[in-house]
Order: structure tokens, then C-alpha cells, then sequence
């Protein structure tokens, strides 16, 4: 039980009302209004909170236990201050019809405490309502300092549990998540600057270009492409994500920083062992990013055709699987690659301190470290002795 609630009623009789309009649909109607985000939090206080301490009715009713995502949460409350925050989708909320009516006189939805007729509130203000779906929406909206930060509310006036539980399967249970390269291949279409937008441009750029490692190798959007047969080991989302991590710690917020046309803080000497490309990036230059990430891929190519040439075969995954971070393996695959040596000069001139990739199951040396690769290598020889 949520403290507080069954003990109390609001001693002043409450009421908001807002714009809205009736949409007729096979299991009733629903109300659709902008409610503001002050309002739409107060009404639905106590039944946010029944998520933070255990399920509420609609989960008892279908079985299943769906808490509050404590991480989601602190994930929107940073989201709703960008400057380009928004919700677009409706908040579905549900609602007593004692203390929830439409009036056509004015085109509104009247919330109440106290039923219709009476003069003494008979319930409190903020257990109105139960949220169907939006819950971590508006409980991240609880940080917001925006001025104007309004939801679309799609509201249920006096629907029963069953009816309640059906709704919240249909939005929760059976919905199609969006195909993460489908959503990366969108920031093509942004005019502002952003390490997703730099990651996508590389990403087009080697799947397009004639000599590239990754020429017709990457799924663009999550599925394979028409007329390539075989040819896509690697999803762009896969490509973007093993990227990203040597631009941004928090990508997101470096969006933001950029909309809001503010400076971005450049990496100290320690974070540009991690961030090795960040700098770059500041410095609007990303077809260098390009050209270091393709040379670097076509001196794995050349030192592995066979791996990296396998499309069929589960024993080489050169150019199938993950980019992610790995230790190096040997300084003597720097040796036999002249591509990666001249690489690794031009990089440090560039003033890159440190880069390593790990693809597959192989691991690949620093480029830009030849001390820490040796003595990497030294420890990987002494443990497989």
C-alpha cells in the first residue's frame, strides 16, 4: 500500500479541465487531451508509486510482474531537459467515471475529486488516475525544467480491469520495437551535428566506397539489402555502436550541447586513451575518422583474407561478427602490416595516443602503442605456454 493513501481524502474540492476530444473505437471511446506535465504528474501521484514498491492491479490481473525500471527512470529524467526533448506518442491513463466526465458543452474533460453531484471531495486528487502506459514517462518528467513540456493523454473513463488489462497487453506485450539501424539511419536526416550522425556518415561512406573493407558489407537498415546476396556481415547498428565509444562517453548529451550551440570540453590526456577519435570529432574533421577507421580494416583484411573474405563459413568471423574493445595481441602483426605502421605514424602526428579493436573471436593490436602491445603480447605468450 502506498502510505497515505486510503487514510486521507483531500479536504477542498479539486478539478482541472482540458481541451479534448472524443475518439469512437470498438471498445469505447477515448478522450484525447494535451495535459501539462505538472497536472498529468499530480493525478497520477499514488499509481506511479504502486510501480516503485510492487505491481499494481492490471499486472495482478494478468500475471506477470512489471516494476518500475529504476534505470529508465534516471535514463528520461535527463532526457526531458535536452533541448529538443519530446514525447510524441500518448500517455494512456484510466479513470473512475464518478470523478471523470466529458462535457460537450465545452469540448473538455473534467477531472474531480469529488463525484458528480456531491459537495465534499470524496477521494484524493492524486490517486485519480491509473497509468496504462507512460509510467517511466512521467515519473522522468518529475526533473523537467522545462517552461512548456506538455503529454498527449489518450484517457478510458470508467473501463473495468479486464478492459484496462487488455489495453496494456496490446501496448506492452505485443509491440514491434524499432530495428535500432533503421533509427541510426535517420540521423542522416539531421541538420545539426552529432557523434551519431559522424558514426552513420562513416558507416555509409565505407559501405559505399569502391577499395573499402566494408564495401556492401553492412546492413543499413537492420535487413539485408536488395541485390546483395550474402554479402552483409554486419549490421550498421553493430558498426555505429563500435564506433561511438571512441567519440562520446554520453552521446546523447554531446547532442544536446551542440543543439544548444555550446562548446564541447575537449578529452584530458588520459580520456584520449579511450576517446581517441574525439578530438576529430571537435575539430569537424570526420573523414579522417574515415580513412583511419577504413586503413585500419583493410591492413585486418590483408592480414587475414581468408577470415575476412568468408561469408558462408561459421570457422572465420573476421567480418561477421561485434567490433568491441580488446586488449592487443601481438606488436608483430604491426611488423608484417606496412599499412597499419604507416597508419600508426600518421595517427600519432595526428595526436591520437592509443587505439585497439577486437573483432570475432581475434584479437588485434594497438596501433598508436607499440609499448603496451609488446608488453600485452608478452603476457598472451607466457599464458599460453
Amino acid at each position: 500500500m502506498v502510505e497515505g493513501l486510503d487514510a486521507h481524502v483531500d479536504t477542498k474540492v479539486l478539478e482541472k479541465r482540458f481541451k479534448a476530444v472524443c475518439v469512437r473505437q470498438p471498445i469505447g471511446d477515448i478522450y484525447v487531451a494535451s495535459i501539462d506535465q505538472a497536472s498529468i504528474q499530480r493525478m497520477t501521484y499514488f499509481d506511479v508509486r504502486r510501480r516503485l514498491q510492487s505491481e499494481r492491479d492490471v499486472e495482478k490481473y494478468l500475471g506477470i510482474q512489471r516494476p518500475l525500471n529504476e534505470r529508465r527512470v534516471q535514463e528520461l529524467n535527463e532526457y526531458v531537459n535536452f533541448l529538443d526533448a519530446t514525447f510524441p506518442s500518448s500517455i494512456i491513463i484510466s479513470v473512475a467515471s464518478d470523478f471523470a466526465w466529458y462535457d460537450e458543452k465545452t469540448s473538455e474533460i473534467v477531472f474531480s475529486n469529488t463525484r458528480r453531484g456531491d459537495t465534499k471531495p470524496s477521494t484524493i486528487f492524486s490517486n485519480l488516475c491509473r497509468v496504462i502506459d507512460g509510467q517511466h514517462r512521467i515519473a522522468g518528467l518529475e526533473t523537467s525544467k522545462q517552461k512548456n513540456f506538455d503529454v498527449i493523454a489518450s484517457i478510458f473513463i470508467g473501463s473495468d480491469i479486464a478492459d484496462q488489462a487488455y489495453v496494456f497487453a496490446t501496448v506492452n506485450l505485443e509491440q514491434t520495437k524499432v530495428n535500432r539501424s533503421l533509427a541510426i539511419d535517420l540521423f542522416d536526416l539531421a541538420k545539426a551535428r552529432s557523434p551519431y550522425k559522424t558514426c552513420h556518415n562513416v558507416a555509409v561512406a565505407l559501405d559505399r566506397t569502391d577499395g573499402s573493407p566494408f564495401k556492401d558489407r553492412i546492413k543499413r537498415l537492420g535487413v539485408a539489402t536488395e541485390g546483395r546476396v550474402g554479402t552483409e556481415t554486419i549490421t550498421q547498428a553493430t558498426f555505429v555502436d563500435g564506433l561511438l565509444r571512441y567519440i562520446s562517453d554520453d552521446p546523447k548529451v554531446d547532442r544536446d550541447a551542440l543543439l544548444r550551440n555550446q562548446k564541447l570540453q575537449r578529452p584530458s590526456a588520459k580520456e584520449l586513451d579511450r576517446l581517441v577519435f574525439r578530438n576529430l570529432f571537435l575539430d569537424d574533421n570526420d573523414i579522417s575518422i574515415g580513412k583511419i577507421y577504413e586503413q585500419y580494416f583493410l591492413a585486418v583484411q590483408e592480414r587475414w583474407p581468408l577470415a575476412w573474405g568468408a561469408l558462408v563459413l561459421e570457422t572465420y568471423c573476421l567480418g561477421r561478427t561485434d567490433i568491441e574493445p580488446w586488449p592487443p595481441y601481438s606488436e608483430r602483426f604491426i611488423a608484417k602490416s606496412p599499412r597499419l605502421a604507416s597508419l600508426r605514424h600518421r595517427a600519432h602526428l595526428g595526436g591520437i595516443s592509443t587505439w585497439f579493436l577486437w573483432i570475432g573471436t581475434i584479437s588485434i593490436p594497438t596501433i598508436l602503442n607499440p609499448a603496451r602491445a609488446e608488453k600485452a603480447s608478452c603476457a598472451h605468450s607466457s599464458s599460453s605456454t
